[in-house]
């Protein structure tokens, strides 16, 4: 970014829920350069933004020699495999809370003394 501010926000629950604030000097986008990525986030200028782009050709470029490329690229698919991991637990713990809220709600109702909080 070289100048302005960009807004990293994910969805959650239909909401949108900030990530970050990125200012000048800034950078978002970098798994685009690695490889075709499932993306999770979304990025929304939120003042008047000027961005650089580096296209995935143009930094080949710049990175001639290709161990180094395929070491990004690598990072890129750990990343990405990582980001992905946490998706899911994310899901697996909301349907366990699900679950535990209509646990409590039912034990509520038979009188065992625990009550939903």
């Amino acid at each position: 970014m070289l100048s302005g501010e960009v807004r990293i926000f994910g969805t959650h629950h239909d909401k949108d829920v900030t990530v970050s604030v990125l200012k000048p000097g800034d950078f978002f986008g970098e798994l685009a350069l690695s490889g075709p990525h499932l993306r999770v986030v979304s990025a929304q200028a939120t003042a008047e933004t000027t961005l650089s782009v580096i296209r995935p050709a143009a930094l080949r470029e710049l990175v001639a020699e290709p161990l180094v490329w395929q070491v990004i690229e690598r990072m890129g698919d750990r990343i990405n495999d990582v980001e992905q991991h946490f998706e899911k637990l994310r899901a697996k713990d909301e349907i366990r809370l699900e679950h535990l809220s209509q646990l409590l709600q039912w034990h509520s109702k038979e009188g065992s003394g625990l009550r939903p909080f």
